[in-house]
């Protein structure tokens, strides 16, 4: 028997005949067996196929729909005992998902598994075909991104190297037109704008950043409005960027609105992002008193949470509670339940660096309901993040691992990048706790390669913090020493402190280090660290 999952979900028998299945749940079981032959937790499966019945309800289905496999697979296929279930080897053969992707994984299914397997197929597939294309020539390498490209619409890298090979076999315009048709496209399906680099168009087809050069020129008021209509496109990319449009923008458009309000109030916020909270406390702190006397409520949010942020890098922990609470009354007060959820979701990361364990996981489980039914492709992503980081907290590591590729997925679609790197972060995380060290590395030192302008100062020391935990953990305590030393010295050049979370994730590392080397072994750990950093400032 043959069990074909791209395109469409069926089981074929030896004649190569459809095979009749009687539920769609019988089709998934099958799928899941297949797919691991290892076999399956009962449990699992139950919560995986059935997650909206009760354990006991769902285990009764879950015999059903074994009963109705056995009645169209060869005798004793199915082996179960009271844990584990397992289809005997070689009694379904699994098309073959590497070479031929012949259409989406198992279309018209909705569940977590097979969303997480449907984003795995496609980006392997994707991957695979840019690595080919790599290796071959430009016209072989042009053949098999198209058909990356069809795999993927939304793909940014793929379409990136696609006008690249395009540009070299000297059809520009073609080039072109691919790079406005991928932005038209994810901005029709994502509601966001991308920016495609590439040597001679990307400052042609980066539409943030010439639409806003445009309109300062031409019309500074309307450009003030384009800046706070897509300001979450702003908030997730490079801060120096974002924020020097944002200075152009406030150096042409003088006249004292609203809207120069919330310019204003972002680009605060974006100094706050890219390290430069001490230089403009005092600034951000009257900007939030006047927008709170004017009940501007968008303005004193989005200043109020850099206050909150602020405070919680230099170690101030009451004042930043207290900015974040006051963002929540308001939100209550003037504001949809989508921006009380963003409130409740900064006042939860405040939380969690506070080790306030408990009262942030529940205030990020209770906003996933509401950013599902009605938040944009931003805040959903935004939900994805930080719902992730509590799935890895209760051990739901399948369930963190989907949720962060979906999140990864829609910041990379919108070039991102610092949102990118947290997402990344906590992939690290989770490669950390099944134990995959040295692949945690590898994503750690690609943050970090993005370069701490475009993730951050507080994400760069995050970066260094967890690499000195892993460095520790496989016994290589000079270079773990020499780790916590750059973490320390990057949060002293933005006059920032470890959040009381962050210090009590770094402790044991610290413990160990102080056990098995010599004061000695750490100044010089120490030294090294500081050369390095004195290497990397302009």
């Amino acid at each position: 028997m043959n069990l074909n999952l791209l395109g469409r979900a069926e089981l074929l028998g030896d004649n190569c005949q459809p095979i009749s299945l009687p539920t769609k749940k019988v089709m998934l079981l099958l799928a899941m067996l297949a797919m691991n032959p290892d076999g399956l937790n009962r449990s699992y499966l139950v919560e995986a196929i059935w997650a909206n019945s009760h354990h006991e309800a769902g285990r009764t289905s879950l015999r059903n729909a074994l009963a109705a496999l056995r009645k169209v697979l060869p005798p004793k296929s199915v082996l179960a005992t009271d844990n584990l279930i397992t289809l005997v080897a070689d009694t379904v053969s699994v098309s073959k998902m590497d070479d031929e992707y012949t259409g989406e994984f198992m279309p018209g299914f909705t569940e977590i598994w097979v969303l997480d397997q449907r984003i795995q197929i496609r980006t392997d597939a994707v991957r695979q075909r840019i690595e080919m294309a790599r290796n071959s020539d430009d016209e072989v390498a042009l053949r098999l991104i198209e058909q990356a490209c069809i795999i993927d619409p939304l793909d940014q890298p793929a379409a990136e190297f696609r006008v690249q090979l395009l540009e070299r076999l000297g059809n520009s315009p073609g080039a072109a037109k691919v790079a406005n048709s991928f932005h038209s496209r994810v901005l029709r399906e994502l509601g966001v704008v991308v920016n495609i680099e590439t040597p001679t168009i990307a400052t042609e087809t980066n539409p943030l950043t010439v639409t806003c050069d445009w309109l300062v020129e031409h019309n500074p008021e309307e450009a003030a409005s384009f800046l706070v209509s897509t300001r979450s496109s702003w908030m997730a990319m490079s801060g120096k960027i974002a924020l020097d449009c944002h200075q152009r923008v406030l150096d042409a458009y003088l006249i004292e609105t609203p809207t120069r309000s919330m310019v204003s109030a972002q680009r605060l916020y974006l100094k706050w992002i890219v390290g430069e909270f001490d230089s403009c406390q005092t600034e951000t702190k009257h900007a939030f008193s006047i927008a709170l006397a004017n009940q501007e409520v968008e303005a004193a949010s989005i200043l109020g949470t850099a206050l909150s942020f602020g405070y919680l890098s230099q170690g101030n922990f009451r004042e930043a509670i207290h900015h974040c609470k006051v963002i929540r009354q308001l939100a209550a007060r003037f504001s949809s339940e989508l921006d009380q959820v963003r409130a409740d979701r900064h006042l939860a990361i405040i939380e969690q660096h506070l080790a306030k364990d408990g009262l942030w996981e529940n205030r990020i489980r209770l906003a996933s309901t509401a950013v599902e039914e009605s938040g944009s492709p931003q805040e959903i992503a935004q939900q994805n993040l930080a719902i992730s980081v509590v799935h890895l907290r209760d051990g739901k590591l399948d369930e963190a691992t989907l949720c962060i590729a979906q999140a990864r997925r829609f910041f990379e679609a919108i070039n991102g990048r610092r949102m990118v790197g947290f997402c990344m972060l906590t992939q690290a995380m989770i490669q950390e706790e099944v134990g995959d060290y040295v692949q945690a590395m590898k994503t750690v030192d690609d943050i970090k390669a993005m370069g701490t302008d475009v993730i951050g100062h507080s994400l760069a020391a995050a970066c260094d913090d967890i690499t000195a935990r892993l460095h520790g953990k496989i016994g290589d305590l000079d270079y773990s020493a020499e780790a916590v030393a750059r973490g320390t010295i990057l949060r002293r050049q933005f006059g920032s402190t470890a959040s009381i979370y962050e210090i009590n994730q770094l402790n044991p590392t610290r413990r160990l280090l102080k056990e098995q080397l010599t004061e000695q072994d750490l100044r010089a750990a120490y030294a090294r660290a500081k050369q390095a950093s004195a290497a990397n400032i302009p």
